[in-house]
Order: structure tokens, then C-alpha cells, then sequence
């Protein structure tokens, strides 16, 4: 005889004759392992809002954000043709940020991955990495990306406001 029965992790199937199994009964799952050393699976619960539209990294002055935020780009490094934005309100504003974010992906410490192209040239408003897998990190002054149609959504995968408090409307 099988029981369905939930504890505070999640609900497995316990077999009557048996200990409890850990497969959990139909859903999406995680092994997590406690500060005991035992491994149980979690429940992976979606958002009841779906994904999440804005992530806020707020800290004081020289706390690590331009580190954070070209550590979380460098997520997108590993999405074929992704499409990342990093606004600021100049491009000065945008290079710590792209520096760090060069030095994850391209770099001997980094993770050392192959480019198509890039350029860093913050005077001449030139700052952008292109993947050999396509994925494209380009640095564009807020005024000049609100007069284009990047900022609609439809081309990028992500966007990054560097010091957004400087930001008009932010």
C-alpha cells in the first residue's frame, strides 16, 4: 500500500512496508544538503508573479555593486545570441561594470572564453564584447538608448542601469 504524505521539505511516496522513498511525487525538485550532512529533496515553488522583472543590488559607496552586477551578466555569457544592454548615464558610468564584466569572461583568471569582438574605448563611446557564441554585452548612454528601440524590450535579453539613481524617471 503507497501513501502520499507531505512533510516540511516535500511530499514523498512512503510505502506502508517501507521507509520512506525519496522521489518526490511529481514535481520539480532539488537536493539540498543540511548542515547535518543529510540530503533532502525541496520543492521548487515558481513565483506566484512568474519571473522576477527587476533585481536591485542597493548598497553605499564602494560595497562591491559594479563586481555584483558584471558577476550576474556574466550569467548570460552562457546564452547562445543573448543580448545584454549596460546603460548609464554616460558612458564613464558604465565602465567599471564592463571592466569587471571583461575581466570575468575573457580573462586567464576569468573564465577565459573565446570573442568575436571587442572594444573599450569609453571616448569615443565604444564599449562592447561580442562572444563567439554570440551573446553581446554593449555599454549605450541612457539618452542615446531611450532614442532607439532597444529600450523597448524586444532585442534584449537583459538590462543593467549603472547608478540608476542618476537616471531620469528612476
Amino acid at each position: 500500500m503507497t501513501l502520499s504524505v507531505a512533510r516540511a521539505s516535500a511530499p514523498v511516496r512512503v510505502n506502508v512496508a517501507t521507509k520512506p522513498s525519496p522521489e518526490p511525487i511529481g514535481a520539480h525538485t532539488t537536493a539540498v544538503m543540511l548542515d547535518n550532512g543529510v540530503v533532502e529533496p525541496r520543492l521548487l515553488i515558481p513565483r506566484p508573479d512568474g519571473a522576477a522583472h527587476v533585481l536591485a543590488d542597493l548598497a553605499g559607496f564602494k560595497s562591491g555593486k559594479s563586481w555584483s552586477g558584471a558577476m550576474w551578466m556574466s550569467g548570460f555569457a552562457g546564452v547562445k545570441g543573448a543580448g545584454v544592454d549596460i546603460i548609464g548615464l554616460e558612458y564613464d558610468t558604465c565602465e567599471p561594470e564592463f571592466n569587471y564584466l571583461i575581466e570575468f569572461l575573457t580573462s586567464e583568471r576569468g573564465m577565459n572564453l573565446p570573442y568575436e569582438s571587442l572594444r573599450n574605448n569609453k571616448k569615443d563611446g565604444a564599449m562592447w564584447l561580442t562572444l563567439e557564441n554570440g551573446a553581446h554585452f554593449e555599454c549605450k548612454s541612457y539618452r542615446a538608448s531611450r532614442k532607439s528601440e532597444t529600450m523597448k524590450g524586444k532585442t534584449r535579453d537583459g538590462y543593467y542601469f549603472c547608478e540608476s539613481y542618476q537616471l531620469p524617471g528612476f
